[in-house]
């Protein structure tokens, strides 16, 4: 019974100290990085709902067709360079 009897301050002392002795495990996101995320989330959102108002469903579907239209025209532009370079 001695053996318990010394022991328990022991347990005692290692149980009331491990704590300190475990690297706490980090889970999810940061308060500020959820801020920071949601500002950016919502100014892009309020930005595109102001231009899609602004403009109209019909502007948008103009806006893209002129966006294809120059990428069409950015590819024929480059190819054109690119074989008049390799020749």
């Amino acid at each position: 019974m001695a053996d318990l009897a010394q022991a328990a301050p022991i347990v005692h002392h290692i149980v009331h100290h491990a704590p300190h002795y475990v690297a706490p495990i980090q889970t999810g996101v940061s308060m500020l990085t959820s801020v920071i995320s949601s500002v950016i989330c919502s100014a892009v959102f309020f930005g595109l709902g102001w231009y899609v108002r602004g403009r109209g469903l019909t502007g948008v579907e103009n806006d893209i067709g002129n966006i294809k239209t120059d990428i069409a025209n950015l590819k024929t532009k480059v190819s054109s360079a690119t074989t008049a370079a390799t020749a």
